[in-house]
């Protein structure tokens, strides 16, 4: 067989023709390039694809498979599967849409890219290999099975430790932690994870928290009781054994441990909510005599004072200390370890909305003798703006009834952790002449306190027995100053006194000096994965089965992970741009709200209807039993006149 001499193309270029013609005259090209590179099979080679480019440098590829049909992912060879892999897993990371990426792949600078449909089918055969089953319980929800997870993770682990020149350590400390996510406005997500507390600050990423269970619905003692009753039963078993058997037949040691806010501690324990009279899990405290800072740093773990898990089941048959159904889990409260994170958290928020509080009672009694017209908000202002100096985005509203009128009582924006951390470092420095003068030393050097006790403190990755009572001492007089406010400002009671103020005293030393510190048992970790739940959900999922989705594209993630792109070192030569100086240009940058407001004229009060006219006047100290539009447009005209002039 020679080359055929009738390969001219007589015709227009591909180029100069229509979209139909260029597919038909790239279709007759691609038989002639068939027939004449016969002779490339002689040689052992099969042609696959051919790249050419036309005079204005668009780019077309002509793909060659046998019989003319389409490639399949199982027949490519591994160099090709790692980069489709690699595509998938920069999908699911950052949720970008089958769609989105098929229309990428189908412009002129997406030709180089793996087909779509390859990355569909890689997909597919990766969702073989992950064994996800169905929640027991009423919920919606998927899990997975939490020894072969366990083992998988902790044999990762392993080859990771020798590869780096490192001996696996000789116990695996595992934390199991569980947090309800809001995903959107009516649905909310239970997940359950487990993290390796030897991995070190892997755990404070959410590639150091392996998603065990998503379960859709309310965060309750009966729904975790029956949705994870499988994954609780295991992790039973394995705290009763202490051993984990690995696919080589050897065991490794296991201790687990129990991490999360307090509300899912308080859950999983069987016991009340936070606000019943004994809401200490580890101790028999009553909520009224937790201010008492007079106790030494082991009263509440004796005999008499402490909590055990057979105590709590005595407890709750008698419904006694707040204990109300059996522990679901037999992890030793020793085990059960405080969520530094929120711990700052909460704390944190109980210090801001004691100063919106002390701003609100100075604006209202400012405002005492004032008419309503009159009243003004200089404190909470002042406080807003201070807070908002520090490059937080913050605001305080106020509540309105089922009416739709103000209901006198104020909510504040919920801030991230963050944030939280950059007010506790830079609020403290701008509430001179914000706060009360008589009691602004006291709360500046309340606030300065927690934020060394938490940043030096908590946060101490080794800390020594005397590094754990030197931090009794302080927090015990954060307390007593934070008590000694109380007489002057509201807030600061006795009362005010909650239990993770009341654990940060009298068990977090405890812990300390158990666990080497309590840092590797932040929920930090969690939370990222709840905000990368929350986004597969909202961007990745048809919503049809959510929960298998989520928990689907999770796995694919870790088998994935292997191939994830290593960052490349970057040193922050200048510290002080990052730290300031980034937000400093930005609060250069021209808003467009901040522009002169051009309007086309005056309002239309004539389209306003009764109703809104009668509560602009009682804005303006106007208040009438006129129902007439008529004689309502007449005041509000002669109202908005006086204000004029």
């Amino acid at each position: 067989m020679g080359i055929p001499d009738n390969c001219e193309n007589t015709g227009k270029c591909v180029a100069d023709v229509g979209k139909r013609q260029q597919h038909r005259k790239i279709k007759e090209l691609k038989t002639q390039v068939e027939r004449t590179l016969w002779f490339a099979n002689t040689y052992g080679l099969h042609l696959e694809s051919l790249k050419l480019s036309d005079n204005s440098g668009a780019e077309y590829e002509l793909e060659f498979t046998a019989g003319g049909t389409k490639k399949s992912y199982k027949d490519l060879p591994e160099a090709e599967k790692q980069k489709i892999k690699e595509v998938l897993l920069i999908q699911d990371k950052f949720c970008v849409g089958e769609a989105a990426y098929h229309e990428l792949t189908m412009i002129p600078a997406g030709q180089t890219l793996p087909r779509s449909y390859l990355v569909k089918q890689c997909k597919d055969s990766l969702n073989q290999l992950c064994h996800i089953e169905r929640t027991p319980g009423e919920n919606e929800g998927a899990q997975v099975n939490f020894y072969d997870a366990l083992r998988n993770a902790i044999q990762n682990h392993m080859r990771t430790c020798t590869a780096n020149g490192l001996s696996p350590p000789e116990r695996y400390n595992i934390k199991l932690s569980g947090d309800g996510a809001k995903m959107t406005r009516l649905t909310g997500f239970i997940v359950i994870s487990f993290s390796i507390l030897n991995s070190g600050d892997a755990v404070m990423s959410p590639k150091g928290n392996y998603t065990l269970a998503i379960i859709k619905g309310k965060e309750c003692y009966e729904t975790l009781k029956s949705s994870c009753s499988k994954i609780f039963s295991d992790v039973n078993k394995i705290v009763e054994a202490g051993v984990l058997q690995l696919d080589d037949g050897n065991e490794v040691p296991i201790d687990m441990y129990l991490g999360g806010d307090y509300k899912f501690l308080l859950i999983l324990m069987g016991m009340k909510g936070a606000v019943s009279d004994y809401a200490c899990i580890w101790c028999k405290i009553h909520k009224m005599l937790r201010h008492d800072m007079t106790k030494p740093q082991d009263f509440y773990w004796m005999i008499d004072m402490k909590r055990t898990l057979e105590d709590i089941r005595q407890c709750c048959l008698k419904k006694q200390f707040s204990c109300d159904r059996p522990p679901l889990l037999n992890i030793p409260l020793e085990n059960v370890v405080l969520d530094e994170l929120h711990l700052m958290l909460r704390v944190t928020d109980k210090l801001t909305d004691n100063l919106i509080t002390e701003a609100l009672n100075r604006d209202k009694a400012d405002n005492h003798n004032k008419a309503p017209c009159d009243h003004t908000s200089t404190h909470l202002d002042n406080l807003v703006n201070a807070i908002q100096s520090c490059g937080i985005s913050f605001n305080v509203w106020e509540k309105t009834d089922a009416n739709g009128r103000a209901s006198g009582i104020y909510d504040f924006t919920s801030l991230m952790g963050t944030d939280k951390k950059l007010l506790l470092e830079k609020l403290p420095a701008k509430l001179n002449g914000v706060i009360t003068p008589a009691t602004c030393n006291e709360v500046i050097n309340l606030w300065k306190d927690f934020h060394h006790i938490y940043n030096d403190c908590i946060n101490m990755k080794t800390p020594t027995d005397a590094d754990v009572d030197t931090y009794f001492v302080k927090v015990t007089a954060w307390v007593t100053l934070f008590l000694s406010l109380g007489q002057s400002l509201e807030g600061y009671g006795k009362v005010n006194i909650t239990p993770y103020i009341h654990a940060m005293v009298y068990h977090v030393p405890r812990f300390m000096k158990l666990h080497n510190g309590i840092r590797q048992f932040s929920g930090q970790g969690v939370e990222k994965l709840n905000d990368n739940i929350r986004r597969i959900h909202l961007q990745k999922s048809n919503k049809w089965d959510a929960a298998k989705d989520v928990l689907m594209a999770e796995e694919r993630k870790r088998i994935l992970s292997d191939l994830e792109r290593e960052p490349r070192p970057y040193k922050k030569k200048a510290d002080n741009y990052w730290l300031d100086g980034i937000k400093e240009s930005r609060r250069k940058r021209p808003r467009l709200c901040d522009e002169e407001d051009i309007s086309d004229g005056p309002e239309d009060i004539s389209s306003l209807t009764p109703e809104i006219l009668k509560l602009r006047l009682k804005d303006m100290g106007i208040t009438t039993r006129a129902r007439k539009l008529s004689r309502l447009l007449d005041m509000y005209t002669v109202a908005l006149q006086s204000q004029q002039h």
